[in-house]
């Protein structure tokens, strides 16, 4: 076991194992998991986030999902605080943390340390009628960072609005191992083809048909991932099986965003999926 660890970050592309290793690593270690999702921070949005099972949470201790109502947007830097924190009770107790997800930006301004600098309205209001490729420039010029989905408007915005000063990060705490998963394309696609299906056997169109009644078409939340892509079928636009097809392909384009971001950090040890990462960890 190696030594002198006391923080883990596992990450990854959507579909690629992070969520089974991540209990793997925790049980080797005695330790317990902070998720660090875009997502999975919102209660009831279960089975379209592939958050951690009841019996996978029993397991071990997880922090940082269900903080928040779909209606209530979770920021970056609100995330952050919850899990600074839930780290902080971890490592009193004399435990390894271990940092799972692959919402770049979220991972990153938690593990990383980032400073957020404050948020202004105004700037966010003067560029709203702009397009994506001039709000891109703007981000450029100013050296900001770019965020992961560099398609998405409000993400664009909120990148802005944050002001003309590049975001901060003072780096990962001393004694943090950084692990990515990345498995070949044709073998991530299928996972990600055999997990879009699981979620149909789950019931997910009865979670996406009950939230988008409870919260609505303007919920933030929901303009993402299956919930944005099962909507036409909902409404009766679109068959079941091009819904399914909808989900495949926007997690496809999710995980060469994802592995845009992490490869950029030249301190993340890659394997090519959890059983070579769990090893090469158990035999340090």
């Amino acid at each position: 076991m190696l030594k002198n660890i006391k923080h883990i970050v596992i990450v990854g592309p959507t579909a690629s194992g992070k969520t089974a290793l991540s209990l793997r690593v925790a049980q080797l270690y005695n330790a317990e998991i902070i998720a660090a999702d875009s997502r999975t921070v919102y209660i009831g949005m279960n089975v379209g986030t592939a958050k951690p099972s009841p019996a996978e949470q029993k397991l071990v201790p997880h922090y940082c999902l269900d903080i928040a109502l779909p209606d209530n947007h979770v920021t970056v830097a609100e995330f952050a605080q919850h899990a600074k924190n839930a780290q902080k009770s971890i490592n009193s107790r004399g435990l390894v943390d271990v940092t799972v997800g692959g919402s770049g930006l979220y991972v990153d301004g938690f593990t990383r340390q980032y400073i957020f600098t404050p948020h202004n309205t105004n700037l966010a209001e003067e560029y709203k009628n702009m397009n994506i490729a001039d709000l891109q420039q703007i981000i450029i010029k100013n050296n900001l960072l770019m965020p992961e989905n560099t398609k998405n408007k409000r993400y664009l915005l909120n990148t802005i609005s944050r002001g003309n000063a590049p975001l901060k990060q003072k780096g990962p705490l001393k004694d943090t191992l950084f692990i990515g998963i990345d498995p070949p394309k044709e073998v991530l696609k299928e996972s990600i083809t055999m997990r879009a299906q699981q979620m149909v056997q789950n019931n997910v169109e009865q979670e996406v048909k009950s939230l988008y009644k409870i919260y609505g078409a303007g919920c933030k939340a929901l303009n993402g991932g299956i919930y944005k892509t099962f909507k036409p079928y909902i409404d009766g636009q679109i068959s079941l099986q091009e819904a399914v097809d909808a989900t495949i392909m926007s997690d496809i384009n999710l995980s060469k965003r994802q592995r845009t971001w992490f490869k950029r950090h030249k301190d993340i040890t890659w394997f090519i999926d959890g059983v070579q990462a769990y090893n090469w960890l158990a035999s340090q």
